[in-house]
Formats: C-alpha cells, sequence, structure tokens
C-alpha cells in the first residue's frame, strides 16, 4: 500500500510538471501572420498604459497613419520577429503597434530589440529580420494574442492535416483521386457554360433595351427618320461598347498585377520561411539524427516505387 502511494504521488507530482511545462510552452506558441505594424525607437520603455491616450483607454496614442503592411511576421504572446528596412541593435528599446490582432483595434506595447540578422542577398525592400520580446505588455493585451495564437494553430493545423490526408490519398489511390478530379472539373466547368449562357441571355436584354430606349430618344429629340435613327444609335452603341471595354481592361489588368505580385510575393515569402526552418531544423540535428531522416525517406520512396507504382 505504501508503494502504491508514493507511485501515485509520483504520477501525480509528473502531471503537475507537465501541465506546467504544456503552459509554459503555450506561452511560446508562435503563428506566421501578416499584420498591419510600426514601430519607432524610444530612450526608455514606460508602462504600457504609458502609450495609451488618456480620453480613450483602448486606443493608442498617435494613432496611426504610420501603420505599415508587414509580410511574414511571426507573433506570439511572448514577442515576434518581422522583416525591416533598417538595421537595429540588441537591446533597443521600441514602441510596436499592431492592427488588427486578438479583439483590440490595436496593440501598443514596448518591446525590446534581441537580435538583428540579415535576410540575405535579393531582399532589396526589407534587409533584415529582427526579433523583439514585448515589455510591460497589458494582461488583457497578451490574454489576447495567446487565444489569438491558440486560434491560428488550430486552423494551421486542421489545414496541415488536411493536406497530409489529400497526399496520402494521392500516393495510395492515384487513379481514383484523378478520377474523380476530373469529374469536378468536368462538373465546374459545366456549370461555368451555364453562368456564361444566363450572363449573355441578360446581356442581350439588356442591349435590346438600351437599344429601344436610344431609338425612342434619338428620334424625340432630333425628328430623324428610322435608317437615320438606327445609323446613331448603332454608333453610339459602338462608342459606348469600346469605351466600356477600354476602361474595364484597364481596371481588370490592374488588378490582375496587383493580385499576381501579392500571390507572387507571399508564395515567394513562404518558401523562403520554409527553407529557413528546415534548414534550421536540419542544422540542430545529430549525425545520427540526420542519418535516419535519410533512410526513412530513402525507404519510404523505394517502397512506393517497388508496390505502389
Amino acid at each position: 500500500m505504501l508503494g502504491l502511494a508514493i507511485f501515485g504521488a509520483c504520477v501525480r507530482l509528473m502531471g503537475k510538471d507537465n501541465m506546467a511545462k504544456n503552459k509554459e510552452r503555450r506561452v511560446f506558441f508562435r503563428v506566421y501572420d501578416d499584420v498591419n505594424l510600426s514601430y519607432e525607437k524610444v530612450a526608455e520603455q514606460r508602462p504600457a498604459d504609458a502609450y495609451l491616450d488618456s480620453d480613450n483607454s483602448s486606443q493608442p496614442a498617435a494613432l496611426a497613419t504610420d501603420l505599415q503592411a508587414i509580410y511574414d511576421v511571426d507573433i506570439g504572446p511572448a514577442g515576434l520577429a518581422f522583416n525591416c528596412n533598417e538595421a537595429l541593435q540588441a537591446g533597443d528599446n521600441l514602441r510596436v503597434k499592431m492592427l488588427p490582432l486578438a479583439n483590440r483595434p490595436v496593440i501598443a506595447t514596448g518591446a525590446t530589440v534581441v537580435y538583428c540578422n540579415s535576410n540575405g542577398v535579393g531582399e532589396e525592400q526589407y534587409p533584415y529580420r529582427v526579433g523583439v520580446k514585448f515589455v510591460d505588455m497589458a494582461d488583457a493585451d497578451r490574454a489576447g494574442l495567446l487565444d489569438y495564437v491558440d486560434r491560428r494553430r488550430a486552423q494551421q493545423k486542421r489545414v496541415k492535416w488536411v493536406a497530409l490526408a489529400a497526399a496520402i490519398a494521392v500516393i495510395a489511390a492515384p487513379d481514383v483521386v484523378f478520377d474523380l478530379l476530373t469529374g469536378l472539373l468536368g462538373f465546374l466547368f459545366e456549370r461555368f457554360l451555364d453562368f456564361i449562357h444566363i450572363a449573355f441571355e441578360f446581356i442581350h436584354i439588356a442591349f435590346e433595351f438600351i437599344e429601344s430606349a436610344l431609338d425612342h430618344l434619338v428620334e424625340h429629340l432630333f425628328h430623324t427618320t428610322v435608317q437615320q435613327t438606327q445609323v446613331i444609335v448603332f454608333y453610339t452603341l459602338v462608342f459606348l461598347f469600346l469605351a466600356g471595354l477600354y476602361f474595364l481592361g484597364r481596371k481588370l489588368l490592374a488588378f490582375c498585377r496587383e493580385f499576381c505580385g501579392q500571390c507572387r510575393k507571399k508564395q515567394l515569402s513562404y518558401w523562403s520561411r520554409k527553407k529557413t526552418n528546415l534548414r534550421r531544423y536540419w542544422r540542430r540535428q545529430q549525425l545520427l539524427e540526420k542519418i535516419k531522416l535519410i533512410v526513412i525517406v530513402v525507404a519510404f520512396i523505394s517502397c512506393y516505387l517497388l508496390f505502389a507504382m
């Protein structure tokens, strides 16, 4: 009985230690996200309330106009890392403003620079990667950040599980997946053709209505014959069509350029981040662990080529 009691006490103690470690690790969970962020150097750190306007405790002083979109931000309740165009020094004191995060319009807090590394060649816009830790952050802001990080981590886990399931399905049954994708694309293409047909029907009805209205308007204003009215209406419609096509083409081209630029920037940022994380993970591994990883990858590829193909 005494042995069982001692064993139970040890189990409870280990459980408390694990809970404490999990809670401590939870504080340092971080996620990647796009955040509107600005910072400025300060001589010394002040309490979190000093960054808030006395007239409105939920808004930071001097809000806004300098918040800029910073991509590839690694953020957590304890600190964040972001790209910047200024070489900061470890130990520099900063005032950081973030929008939007958690449940508040703006979070303003003090921060201290931990490191400032070069992003490498090809990063002219943001050549430096800066890591900071938050100082004297308000409890409500820290709790909101912790909840935000937990929700983002849960979303990312769901996406990763879905991607993993899709990859396993493609590897296990590529022919079935191909047939499903072909059927889905065929269904979507048919629905797209139906939509195009309905759109052209609507355009045809609108064209007939506009043409009839212009015919009556021209005849009423200029007292023209039927042939003259048709000629005037025809060239008017051609002009309106070409002008609308020109402006629509310009807007569409500008939208496509901006959209493609944003997608390209995010893709480059994503793959650069993944490559950096993979390189860091590989460097932290011992020689034996590296050999194990190589053997596992080679064995998996060999089994797939032998049995699945």
